[in-house]
């Protein structure tokens, strides 16, 4: 074959790596990819290593394609990758196994261009270039996952690391060497690809070990911080609210140099008859004019198709919803789902890191027992984050929650499927979810001063206050009483979005203040969607109606008594008004008041300069001076 085997071999590598090299790594870190390259060519050494210990097999297809070649070649990469990998970033890993994959298919097709010239051999070299790539890529990618994670789901993804590639390249090579190269190519090859770019997408949505580690976070933790965006948005998409938006899954990318390529790729199989070509022999020249240019446009077709936004701010995830109760604690919390790791808490009330609490939690008639949890994260400032704590288990906690975490497996996964079919019952579910805190999500911080709503006029939003304190006043005339202090966990501004009136209270920050808000939509959602909150809001309106009601005649009688002390003052100032100029200036005489009427000068002083709107303040002598003053006669002496 000679300089065509190094053709065939080198050809397909440099272009598949062209094709992919944007989406493997964000800056050009040629060592990681030297490295890579060196452990596909030591898998490629130790391939041949094995071959030549394992004896040969039974000389059938399936035999020869899962056990003579998927297996051994599969093996080797699974080998160097899993003891020869560094601490990456996972979008770091994918690419460093798609390029080793990409060194050990340039040292197989050179071995077999050289020693072989059976055109579905031919054929197999150019196909097994892309093969090799998408399975070394996905087992780079789910080593990592198996480094990074822990319990039951490090030994699953280290399986699916090994099973996964093995199972693809062993289908591609069964209906290959079965003579059917069209269907290795569209039903495993191209599907490959997609799933292959499917994961380097993901991969490019999660952020570096070190962006981890600066958060105080390991990945398992991290994993439940991300998780909880995506169960507020599946929540907000389940009850069609406009705020529900996600970028796409896909993307296309059209771009002058993919277009270009992609023009050439498919016009290449037009010259296979030019008589530069005709000296080739028919298979290579098959091979390199037609099998290779189509499996660069489908690379092409499916490379970037999958949208990394979608991954980082888009994916849904369905919430399973469970109330908290923590030892000691009046809070009430709430979380989505636990994981072994661990499990984000919905609170109110901060965290430090490092504190340790003993947790139940309960789903309908599901209680789980008492276990202790140490926060190793928490945010109750930055509103661009979740806001709440993550908790993860300790060692004891675990053994005893397990049994717990598994019937709870059980039951969501049968709760998720009555309510994906809409069995009878599901709308009860769907209550479990629609809560205020899960419905009420975008969080505003206001400073200590801060007027939320302001009596008398419109009101389109209504709040839950997540920390801080709120006061609530009301003003009665001239006078302004206070109705109510809330405080983190309580809603307020509703009772005018519900009855579409103007705000008949004033509630004002007394403190920095994080609250949720939320417009009429959302209340409608919540009333609609979740009965127990429509009761509550009732109950709750009920209640301040009520507490309103005796706050207001506890004013009016107040401000009936304001009003007699007033007279009271404006007549006490009469009887000490006694005395006038010869140019008509009125003048107090203070020590011939304090004779004549047995007061106090400096008492006397004090009542002329109390204001009337200060008079249920004053103290009690000045009160008793003016209720003596006002009772006296009047005897005006002009002078």
């Amino acid at each position: 074959m000679g300089y065509l085997a190094v053709v065939f071999a080198a050809l397909p590598v440099l272009l598949f790596y062209l094709i992919y090299r944007d989406f493997f790594l964000f800056h050009h870190a040629w060592a990681i990819q030297i490295d890579a390259l060196f452990r596909g060519v030591l898998a490629a050494a130790l391939l041949l290593l094995l071959t030549a210990v394992i004896p040969p097999i039974v000389s059938t297809v399936g035999m020869t394609a899962f056990l003579q070649a998927a297996l051994p070649e599969k093996l080797a990469m699974f080998v160097c990758i899993l003891f020869w990998r560094g601490k990456n970033s996972l979008s770091v890993d994918v690419a460093f196994g798609a390029i080793a994959g990409l060194a050990f298919a340039f040292c197989e097709n050179l071995l077999y261009g050289i020693s072989q010239r059976d055109p579905i051999v031919i054929a197999r070299l150019l196909s097994a270039v892309p093969i090799h790539l998408v399975t070394c890529g996905l087992m780079g990618f789910y080593l990592w996952m198996a480094e990074n994670r822990i319990g039951f789901q490090r030994v699953a993804s280290c399986i699916i690391a090994f099973a996964l590639p093995f199972l693809l390249h062993a289908l591609f090579d069964f209906f290959t060497l079965a003579g059917k190269p069209w269907v290795a190519s569209t039903a495993i090859l191209f599907p490959s690809l997609v799933l292959f770019d499917m994961h380097l997408a993901y991969a490019r949505s999660i952020p570096s070990p070190a962006i981890v580690a600066s958060m105080g976070l390991r990945f398992p933790q991290w994993m439940i911080l991300k998780r909880q965006s995506q169960f507020e948005r599946w929540i907000l998409r389940s009850i069609s609210s406009e705020r529900a938006e996600y970028p796409p899954v896909f993307k296309l990318k059209l771009g002058p140099r993919r277009i270009i390529l992609a023009s050439v790729f498919a016009a290449i199989p037009l010259f296979q008859d030019t008589v530069i070509f005709r000296s080739i022999p028919p298979s290579e020249r098959t091979a390199f004019l037609v099998t290779l240019p189509l499996l660069l446009l489908a690379a092409l077709i499916a490379s970037g198709i999958f949208n990394p936004g979608f991954f980082r701010a888009g994916m849904l995830r369905i919430p399973f919803v469970m109330q908290a109760w923590i030892e000691g604690s009046s809070e009430h919390a709430t979380t989505y789902d636990l994981f072994h790791a661990g499990f984000f808490l919905k609170t109110t009330t901060p965290h430090n890191v490092g504190e340790e609490v003993t947790v139940n939690f309960s789903r309908g008639r599901l209680v789980s027992p008492s276990v202790r949890a140490r926060a190793i994260w928490d945010n109750h400032k930055n509103l661009r984050m979740e806001f709440g704590t993550v908790f993860e288990f300790d060692q004891e906690a675990n053994r005893e929650i397990r049994y717990f975490l598994f019937r709870l497996w059980m039951m969501r996964i049968g709760q998720g499927i009555a309510y994906f079919f809409k069995t009878p019952g599901h709308s009860v579910i769907r209550r479990l979810f629609v809560q205020p805190e899960s419905v009420m999500s975008d969080l505003r911080y206001f400073s200590k001063g801060s007027v939320l709503i302001r009596q008398g006029e419109p009101g389109d939003e209504f709040f839950m206050i997540r920390q801080g304190t709120v006061r609530v006043t009301k003003h009665v005339g001239n006078v302004e009483q206070e109705l109510a202090l809330l405080g983190p966990g309580e809603i307020l501004g509703e009772m005018a979005i519900a009855g579409s009136l103007p705000r008949n209270a004033t509630a004002t920050c007394q403190t920095d203040s994080i609250l949720t808000v939320a417009d009429g939509r959302d209340l409608e959602d919540l009333v609609r969607n979740n009965p127990d909150f429509a009761r509550a809001l009732l109950h709750l309106m009920a209640r301040r109606f009520f507490e309103s009601s005796e706050t207001l005649e506890a004013g009016l009688e107040a401000a009936r008594a304001d009003e007699h002390l007033t007279e009271n003052l404006m007549r006490a100032w009469v009887v000490l008004l006694a005395s006038r100029e010869a140019d008509g200036k009125v003048r107090v005489q203070l020590e011939k008041l304090s004779q004549s009427l047995g007061i106090d000068a400096t008492l006397i002083e004090r009542i002329l300069r109390t204001k009337p709107r200060e008079i249920h303040s004053i103290d009690g002598e000045v009160l008793n001076a003016i209720w003596q003053l006002s009772r006296k006669k009047l005897k005006l002496q002009i002078q």
